[in-house]
């Protein structure tokens, strides 16, 4: 559980993974949207600390390099009544670390009309030719 949401979570933290993560936010930083005031201040609505504070105003996001943590969300906000259910269902059918098995041989460029809505896949570039990069 991350808050509301269901994600897959490693269990453990993969320096790896981590690095190609704060890569992308270095490398693509002159291509991202500035945040614009509204956007600004529903991020500052979420009592961030200050470290993300001064990340939010450097990358446009307050959970990228150190206070990234690796996920692939699974579901939308969900409400409080089910929570528990949701997550013992998804514990029963995943076990093991994901991060172990995973393979990540692509990048996606998403969009995101504004800073709160559904992203939307714009392109997916594959990363050479090797599989398993992480």
């Amino acid at each position: 559980m991350l808050g509301r949401f269901i994600a897959l979570v490693p269990q453990r933290t993969c320096a790896r993974l981590d690095r190609l993560a704060a890569d992308c936010v270095e490398t693509f930083e002159t291509f991202r949207a500035p945040l614009d005031e509204d956007e600004m201040e529903q991020r500052l609505r979420c009592s961030l600390t200050p470290r993300q504070c001064q990340l939010l105003d450097r990358w446009g996001y307050p959970y990228v390099l150190d206070e990234f943590r690796f996920h692939l969300t699974l579901s939308d906000p969900l409400p409080a009544e089910i929570l528990g259910w949701a997550q013992a269902s998804i514990d029963r059918e995943l076990s093991g670390d994901i991060a172990a098995t995973l393979e990540i041989d692509a990048i996606a460029l998403l969009r995101q009309p504004n800073g709160m809505a559904p992203f939307s896949v714009v392109e997916t570039c594959p990363l050479g030719s090797r599989r398993g990069v992480v």
